[in-house]
Formats: structure tokens, C-alpha cells, sequence
């Protein structure tokens, strides 16, 4: 606050800075505190300063997508696995807004799917002979 004299915002009255009340129409005057922040050397309200960098909060889904829509293909002849690795590469891919992670996730579900049928027909195949 400044040595200045303020007005009254109920009456216009000149009142002194360090006035609680309006002499004139006996208003209390809300003083405003100056945030502690304000001090310091950084403008930006608390919850607005930046954090520095840190890498270990940073998570890739990217990458983990990738590797889960690569690992399924080769998983794939085992349907359940190839079905769960490309599921879990849909979910990394959404999360890292990498489409070519979700296309790989659906592709490794589609050949897991092919697979276990290949597989269930091959066994009806083998039962008939």
C-alpha cells in the first residue's frame, strides 16, 4: 500500500490508507493483503510457477506402445498373449496420441484373432483325420 489517500467506494469520501472505517458513512474498508509471493522475485501466482524439468515424471506411452504392438505380433500365435499385448498397445497409443500405436495395437489383435481361429481349425482338421 502507499502513503496516498483512497476513496470510499460506498460514499467517494477521501479516506487515509491506514483507515479501517469510512468517516463519513462508517463503512469498514476491506484491506487487501499483498500475497507473499509478490515479494519474491517471480510474478506468477503460486500454482502458475513453472517446476523445473524433471525427467523421471515424464512417462513415453509412445514407446510402450510400440513395444507392446511389436511384441503381440510375435506373441500373436499364442492368441490370449498377441490378444492382451494388443490391447495394452490401443491403451499407450490413446494415451500418447500416437495413432501408427493403435493402427499396430489393432493389427496385433486382428492376427491374434486370425491365429486362434487358424489354430481352432487346425485342431478340428487334425480330429477329423
Amino acid at each position: 500500500m502507499s502513503n496516498s489517500i483512497n476513496y470510499c467506494s460506498n460514499c467517494g469520501s477521501k479516506i487515509h490508507y491506514t483507515w479501517n472505517a469510512c468517516p463519513n458513512c462508517g463503512v469498514m474498508i476491506v484491506k487487501q493483503k499483498i500475497p507473499s509471493y509478490l515479494y519474491g522475485q517471480s510474478r506468477l501466482a503460486p500454482q502458475q510457477q513453472r517446476s523445473p524439468y524433471n525427467p523421471i515424471e515424464y512417462e513415453d506411452y509412445g514407446n510402450k506402445a510400440l513395444f507392446y504392438g511389436i511384441a503381440g505380433i510375435f506373441a500373436s500365435m499364442i492368441p490370449i498373449i498377441g490378444i492382451i499385448f494388443g490391447i495394452l498397445a490401443i491403451y499407450f497409443g490413446v494415451k500418447s496420441d500416437k495413432g501408427g500405436s493403435i493402427a499396430l495395437g489393432i493389427i496385433t489383435i486382428l492376427l491374434s484373432i486370425f491365429c486362434a481361429l487358424a489354430l481352432i481349425w487346425y485342431t478340428n482338421y487334425q480330429l477329423s483325420n
